[in-house]
């Protein structure tokens, strides 16, 4: 019997101790009649290994070792003209700067946010603005050897805000899950 509920009780948490990474909040608010702010929450972290993650974010370049690729949709066409600055940051204390990017110990989990803001000129779209994540890179460190991983292309749709629309003073932020109207 025991053995059993053993069985049963690492099968439950056997997920959550593999898993490496996960968005855990993803906002947009607009800030003023053409500023949009972004953020996308992240844990990450590894049980057996340290690792170094991106401090450091760049729009529209996902080859980037040591840097989070973003890019700024409408309506799920990317916007390539832009002005949307962005950064990761975190407060979590086990995590430390190194070489330029973030370093968090083997066994320890921390949480990291991506912050955009997006102004916007008067001939941008204002229909469905969305900021995506589309290379998030990570190294992992065990010992002296380093190995460079990333998120999986396949779970990088998971890295995005939900829809913003802007019109006059309103928007409307929109998801699969909800639709809410904010007036500003």
């Amino acid at each position: 019997m025991k053995l059993v509920l053993l069985t049963a009780c690492g099968l439950v948490l056997l997920p959550q101790l593999s898993l490496a990474y996960e968005v855990t909040d993803t906002n947009v608010t607009r800030l003023n009649q053409d500023t949009v702010l972004f953020s996308i929450t992240y844990d990450f972290g590894f049980l057996n290994r340290d690792m170094l993650t991106p401090m450091r974010a760049v729009q529209g370049q996902d080859q980037i070792v040591n840097a989070l690729s973003y890019q700024i949709t409408s309506a799920n066409t990317v916007l390539e003209n832009v002005f949307a600055p962005a950064v990761v940051l975190t407060k979590d204390s086990d995590v430390s700067m190194q070489a330029g990017q973030y370093y968090l110990p083997r066994g320890e989990r921390a949480e990291f946010t991506l912050i955009g803001l997006l102004r916007l000129a008067d001939t941008d779209p204002t229909n469905a603005l969305r900021l995506e994540i589309t290379h998030l890179p990570y190294i992992t460190i065990n010992g002296d050897a380093q190995s460079l991983g990333a998120v999986l292309p396949s779970e990088l749709p998971t890295y995005r805000t939900s829809f913003i629309t802007l019109m006059g003073n309103d928007s409307i932020v929109s998801d699969p899950g909800a639709i809410s109207i904010e007036i500003n």
